[in-house]
């Protein structure tokens, strides 16, 4: 007979492979728009007035909100290695409040 928490788990095991597989793409997103930056910044040249201002702005702007979606990210997955479900908000904290 096998454990019951065997399969349950497994499904937390490949959740936490998926998840991780989910923060490599949002990394190596976040890796890119820095490069594309970096071009930018080199094509700038102040005495040709040549500006990427708002350019390097949403690049800069997006490269944070990557830095969220990993930081969610690798909190779902220390979560899910903790033992909570993915869902069980409320274990961990009030009904009405909130809880990450």
């Amino acid at each position: 007979m096998t454990h019951p928490h065997a399969a349950e788990s497994k499904s937390v095991d490949e959740r936490i492979a998926e998840l991780n597989v989910e923060l490599e793409a949002i990394l190596a997103d976040k890796a890119a728009k820095a490069a594309e930056e970096k071009e930018f910044r080199a094509k700038e040249d102040a005495k040709k007035r040549i500006s990427f201002a708002r350019e390097i702005f949403e690049l800069q702007h997006d490269q944070l909100r990557l830095n969220v979606e990993a930081e969610f990210v690798r909190k779902r997955i220390k979560r899910l290695e903790l033992g909570y479900a993915e869902d069980d908000a409320s274990a961990c904290g009030p009904a009405d409040g909130f809880a990450l």
